[in-house]
């Protein structure tokens, strides 16, 4: 669906003189990133107006998606399946946070901080099959996980302090599902 309207939208720019024919794939793939990233921005809207959860989602979605850029792991080989599946972590997400009884956030956030932790220091970053990384990138990647992770610790533990506490666990949480996501990819690195 995505990669034929993102065929469309170029051919039609094409035979209107505004792309080159030469750059069609660089502009097929440009436009279908494009369209991915809005379609799932809608879908993250859309999940936080009937959890009633626009925090809890904006949180997890600025805590969760600069951690994955930079510690990889599971990426779907479509794009309609990655929507699928974001749609799915975020539901999730939002239910849990909604449903997690509030005396066992500071455990859930400890327990939770040292897993990913560990996990993000031992394996970050794993990379794509599509997007292999050379051993420069490696380390800088390994890096940045490490400092946006660290940054997103003192983020939680902050909102905890202050008395945000369903901020600071849908921070920890967001770092859990990105751990959990590198630990399927290497799994599935592995097995390919």
């Amino acid at each position: 669906m995505i990669k034929k309207l993102s065929i469309k939208t170029v051919e039609w720019q094409i035979r209107k003189g505004y792309l080159k024919d030469e750059d069609r794939a660089a502009y097929q793939y440009a436009y279908e990133l494009l369209i991915a990233r809005v379609i799932n921005l809608v879908l993250a809207i859309l999940i936080a107006y009937v959890f009633h959860a626009f925090i809890i989602v904006l949180t997890f979605m600025l805590a969760y998606i600069p951690l994955r850029t930079y510690a990889g792991g599971y990426h779907a080989r479509t794009n309609e399946r990655c929507m699928v599946v974001s749609a799915m972590i975020i539901c999730a997400a939002c239910l849990f946070v909604q449903w997690y009884p509030p005396a066992y956030i500071l455990p859930f956030n400890v327990i939770g901080c040292c897993i990913a932790t560990l996990i993000l220091w031992l394996l970050a970053p794993v990379e794509d099959a599509n997007k292999p990384l050379d051993a420069v990138e490696f380390r800088r990647y390994r890096i940045l996980a490490r400092v946006v992770w660290c940054a997103e610790m003192a983020v939680c533990s902050s909102a905890y302090l202050i008395g945000w506490e369903s901020v600071s666990l849908t921070v920890v949480l967001s770092g859990v599902v990105a751990v959990g996501m590198l630990g399927v990819g290497k799994i599935m690195k592995i097995y390919q």
